[in-house]
């Protein structure tokens, strides 16, 4: 599980669940600057960016290597051992976060071992026998992820499903000290809040990434963007910050996992059964029995893709994805058929259906603002086949577009759907179309690069 503790009076004081996610990736973006305590974008170095000069250092032997970013830029995050690995930054009265404070990370653990307690940030003082401080962000794990309430010394915990192993994911924790309200958010949705919280108690430790102030716990693993404000963001600017961030917005978007996981918190038609071939994260219809399964002999890049079979009738495989009113987004994938697919009568492609906050359908794909009765990209074509489209979510009503592999067959004299045969789809993608945005950590790189 991750965790963070806020401790006043030798108790912990806030409970919340929270649970890794998985995607990644990055792209350009804008984001506020003011009220920034502290900023490490760790682009080959440890410096703070904010404009504080909170850099961070660490002790020769027990530095984090340079690794590639959730962006995959090169050298643009630090992969921490689990060893030894840990840095810190001298204590200050900034990084107590004893009044409204947001905390933003992208983390990425690896071959992490259940029931092992490792601490990505902590500040914490910990003594039995004295008044105990700080806050802590930890993992302890393997199936949940938790915020955990020690006020009434009873953990109160909801068990949530965990995402996959070696994914980016992004964490944002945020306190609003005039409500008592703390609010976890992964991957720019919020999991769940706590109006029971109190300030954090301050201490002279300084601060550590990568174990606790001991040091121990060590964390293994890859951080990036850290980023903390003495102010409380909105659930708008996180989501902003996370969808201009992420190039593609599908989980499992090459259909490699199969291991049960849940990656929609709202779906519950989202596939958590494991070792079913049909890939985490999407849900299939069998209406008029077809096979849809994950296919190793069919992959375009990795190990798999989803093959949709069906003798007399349609089929296809959709997840909901998360849309913004007034937001322009591109989807697009590849897809091919086989030799008995391969007429006027029988094809693939992608669609969508529009979806509202609850996952209700309110309009089906020839309806749907992709204008697909008219757009929509027939395949029928032996070797993969690129397929695009472009829309502007242009009703308020909408929340996700359910995004759809999809074989069709249509008889030519409108008898109904009985056409033979098999489609494949794989490597979608839908990304949020941003214009004119421009990159914190591409900005600051630049400035720090005049300026030296």
């Amino acid at each position: 599980m991750i965790f963070i503790i806020a401790i006043v009076d030798g108790n912990p004081q806030f409970a919340m669940q929270i649970r890794d996610a998985g995607n990644g990736g990055g792209a350009s973006r804008t984001i506020d600057q003011s009220d920034m305590v502290l900023y490490l974008p760790f682009n080959g170095n440890m410096l703070d960016y904010s404009g504080n000069n909170y850099d961070a250092s660490c002790l020769s032997g027990s530095c984090p290597s340079p690794a590639p970013s959730y962006d995959q830029s090169f050298n643009g995050a630090y992969f921490f051992d689990g060893i030894d690995d840990f840095i810190t930054i001298p204590n200050n009265n900034d990084l107590d976060l004893n009044g409204d404070f947001s905390i933003l990370l992208w983390i990425k653990f690896d071959n992490f071992i259940n029931g092992e307690n490792v601490s990505v940030i902590s500040k914490e003082h910990w003594n039995s026998n004295t008044v105990n401080s700080g806050y802590t962000l930890e993992k302890y794990d393997l199936n949940d992820v938790y915020f955990i309430n020690y006020a009434n010394s009873h953990p109160i915990q909801n068990n949530v499903k965990f995402l996959a192993e070696d994914d980016w994911q992004h964490v944002a924790i945020t306190y609003d000290a005039s409500d008592m309200l703390l609010t976890v958010y992964k991957n720019g949705v919020e999991i769940d809040s706590n109006s029971n919280a109190v300030n954090v108690l301050g201490n002279t430790n300084n601060l550590y990434i990568g174990a606790n102030t001991a040091p121990d716990r060590f964390f293994k693993g890859t951080l990036d963007e850290l980023i903390i404000y003495s102010k409380v963001l909105t659930s708008n600017e996180i989501e902003d910050y996370y969808f201009e961030n992420v190039d593609n917005l599908i989980n499992n978007p090459s259909y490699e996992i199969d291991l049960g996981i849940d990656f929609d918190l709202t779906w519950d038609l989202d596939d958590v059964f494991s070792s079913n071939l049909i890939p985490d994260g999407w849900t299939a219809s069998y209406v008029g029995g077809p096979i849809i399964k994950m296919d190793s002999a069919n992959s375009r890049t990795g190990k798999y893709s989803v093959m949709l079979r069906d003798e007399n009738d349609n089929a296809f495989l959709g997840q909901d994805v998360p849309v913004k009113y007034g937001e322009t987004y591109k989807l697009s994938g590849y897809v091919k058929v086989d030799p008995v697919c391969r007429n006027s009568e029988c094809y693939g492609s992608m669609g969508v259906h529009c979806v509202n906050i609850n996952h209700t359908i309110e309009d089906n794909m020839w309806n749907c603002p992709f204008d697909i009765v008219y757009d929509w990209t027939k395949v029928n074509n032996l070797g993969w086949t690129y397929v695009e489209y472009q829309t502007t979510i242009n009703r308020e009503d909408i929340s996700y577009l359910s995004i759809l592999c999809y074989k069709m067959g249509e008889n030519s004299d409108g008898s109904g759907d009985d056409i033979a045969g098999t489609v494949w789809c794989d490597d979608l993608m839908i990304e949020k179309i941003v214009e004119k945005s421009t990159s914190i950590k591409r900005y600051n790189t630049y400035i720090a690069k005049l300026q030296s």
